[in-house]
C-alpha cells in the first residue's frame, strides 16, 4: 500500500517509520486511516502487507493539478504561476521510486512500513525557478502565495538497507520531465 509522507505532518528533521504521526489535513488523515485499516486485516485475517510512505513523486504523465504540470501550463499560456514559494519537499523521480518499490516487494521484510524518498529536497520557489530555467521563461510569472514555513522530509535508510538508493539526480529529472510535457503538449491540455 502506498501511504505519503504527509502522515508525519510538518517536520525539521527527517522522519523515520516509528515518527509521531501527526497529519495536518483530511488527506493525511485518510491516509493513516487505511494504513490502519490494513494492519486491522493483518491481525484479524492474516493479511501480508507493505505500507510505503512516498516522498513526492515527480515524471511525465502526473495530474495537471501538481506543481510540475501545471506550472508548465502556465508559463505555456502565459498565466500567473502561483505557489507557496516557502513548502519544502524532497522530490523523487517515479522511475527510482518503481525501484524502490520493487526493491521493497524482493527484499523487504512482510507487515513492516518502509519510507522512499530520494532526500532531494528543494523548496517551492526552487522547484519553479528551476523549470523556468528549463523552458527559458516564466520567471516573471511567479506569483509567491506568502504562507508559513513547511518542511517534509522522510529518512529513507530501512528501504537503503536493502540495497536501493535512488539513480537519478534531480536536476536531470527535472530538466527530462519538463522536455517530456514540451514534446507532449497534448497532455496539458
Amino acid at each position: 500500500y502506498t501511504s505519503s509522507y504527509q502522515v508525519y505532518g510538518n517536520t525539521t528533521t527527517p522522519s523515520t517509520e516509528e515518527s509521531k504521526l501527526d497529519p495536518q489535513n483530511e488527506y493525511a488523515a485518510t491516509k493513516i486511516a487505511e494504513e490502519f485499516l490494513i494492519k486491522s486485516a493483518n491481525k484479524q485475517y492474516g493479511l501480508n502487507y507493505n505500507i510505503i510512505r512516498l516522498s513526492n513523486v515527480y515524471g511525465p504523465r502526473q495530474q495537471l493539478n501538481k506543481i510540475i504540470p501545471n506550472t508548465i501550463k502556465c508559463i505555456l499560456n502565459e498565466q500567473p504561476i502561483h505557489i507557496r514559494g516557502l513548502h519544502s519537499h524532497e522530490w523523487t523521480n517515479v522511475a527510482d521510486n518503481y525501484d524502490g518499490i520493487m526493491a521493497i516487494i524482493e527484499n523487504g521484510k512482510g507487515n513492516e512500513t518502509y519510507n522512499l524518498s530520494s532526500n532531494q529536497e528543494l523548496r517551492n520557489i526552487e522547484l519553479v525557478q528551476k523549470i523556468c530555467n528549463v523552458m527559458e521563461a516564466g520567471h516573471h510569472s511567479i506569483v509567491d502565495e506568502k504562507s508559513n514555513e513547511l518542511q517534509h522530509c522522510l529518512d529513507s535508510s530501512k528501504l537503503r538497507s536493502l540495497g536501493w538508493k535512488p539513480k537519478i539526480k534531480l536536476k536531470d529529472g527535472i530538466e527530462n520531465t519538463v522536455n517530456w510535457y514540451l514534446s507532449n503538449k497534448w497532455y496539458l491540455k
